[in-house]
């Protein structure tokens, strides 16, 4: 299991220095990407292994973000500009039962086994209308959403304190078929301070790759 510690960086002696003055203070910015990511391996491994589709990418996707510090970085109120051991996953579930989606967060396992079994189980809650007060939940967490029920090719969320948070924001959409491939639209929102658009890129193609190790 990962610490949940912040370690605070000093703005003067990071490479990222003038951008992060730049896009943090000045201009301040956010952008969004979205791309189709072959999720293939993992409709066919959750079809085999009868596992939940949504609880396993859940996982992989919370392995890509914990994989690299530039996904981790964050200012806090307290001690400024750092970054978190690791930052695990605020998702939503959508509840049929009050029609509406729910939220829950579940601490990231480097274990596939101990995560999934944990989370799956936070979701069944969730889909039974069982609410989680958000006050409880750790300062280092992401985003991500899953709607299931359209494929997009690009979607943007904007929210008043985006400008404030570096941590990553994630928008899952439903799989299409297109020349035997199981095509996943993944739109993340990262923040021009901490991120550019090769950064982007590695999201994007980290998550292909760990999807992709499902074959073997």
């Amino acid at each position: 299991m990962l610490e949940n510690l912040f370690h605070p960086i000093s703005t003067q002696r990071w490479e990222r220095k003038d951008r992060f003055e730049e896009y943090y203070y000045k201009h301040r910015c956010t952008f969004d990407v979205t791309s189709d990511i072959d999720a293939t391996p993992l409709t066919e491994y959750c079809e085999r292994e009868n596992k939940d589709f949504y609880t396993v990418l859940l996982y992989f996707v919370s392995k890509v973000v914990n994989s690299d510090r530039t996904y981790r970085y964050a200012v806090s109120p307290y001690m400024g500009l750092g970054y978190w051991d690791v930052i695990h996953p605020e998702y939503t579930v959508y509840c049929d039962k009050l029609d509406m989606f729910m939220h829950a967060c579940t601490k990231f396992d480097d274990d596939f086994n101990a995560f999934y079994d944990t989370a799956l189980s936070d979701m069944t809650k969730l889909k039974q209308g069982e609410r989680v007060d958000k006050s409880s939940m750790p300062a280092n967490r992401f985003f991500i959403s899953y709607l299931p029920w359209r494929h997009f090719t690009g979607l943007s969320m904007n929210t008043e304190d985006d400008f404030k948070c570096l941590l990553p924001t994630l928008i899952i959409g439903k799989c299409k078929k297109e020349n035997g491939k199981d095509l996943l639209p993944v739109s993340a929102k990262l923040h021009r301070a901490s991120c550019d658009g090769k950064d982007a890129a590695e999201l994007f193609n980290r998550l292909e790759e760990e999807i992709a190790g499902l074959d073997s």
